[in-house]
């Protein structure tokens, strides 16, 4: 009877240790990043101005003046729909990263319907835990 209550009690401490009193896990960094760059193509769907400002790291005139950039190199685009973000390419430097992708969406030109590819470069930092887009480059 002794035996069972020992063996019983040694069961629930290694259960209570093993789900997670010890600590927390950290998330996944590639994990954080793809759903930044999902938050960042619906952003760029749908011209979400608050959305972009919140994915921009720096002071609100650091963000404002990146992502008026930003909106500026997209519009040079001209009007475009349906985009998605292919060819997703992640290198981390501890808390940088460096994000190369492709730019695909369909844009009317001449009345017809054109589908384009424009390479781009991300520039990203991580601060306490949460990535931020810090730069931008079309190639």
């Amino acid at each position: 009877m002794k035996r069972n209550f020992v063996i019983f009690v040694i069961g629930c401490l290694s259960l209570v240790i093993s789900t997670g009193c010890v600590g927390r896990k950290r998330p996944d960094d590639i994990v954080l990043i793809k759903n930044l760059l999902e938050d960042f193509s619906y952003g760029l769907n749908e011209r979400s101005v608050p959305l972009l400002d919140s994915l921009f790291s720096g002071s609100k005139e650091e963000r404002g003046s990146a992502l008026k950039k930003l909106m500026e190199d997209f519009s040079n685009l001209g009007e475009v729909k349906n985009l998605g973000l292919l060819g997703k390419r992640i290198e981390l430097f501890g808390n940088d990263a460096t994000v190369n992708l492709t730019l695909k969406g369909e844009k009317i030109t001449e009345g017809k319907i054109v589908e384009f590819r424009v390479p781009l470069e991300l520039k990203l930092v991580k601060k306490r835990e949460v990535w931020r887009i810090v730069g931008h480059k079309f190639l």
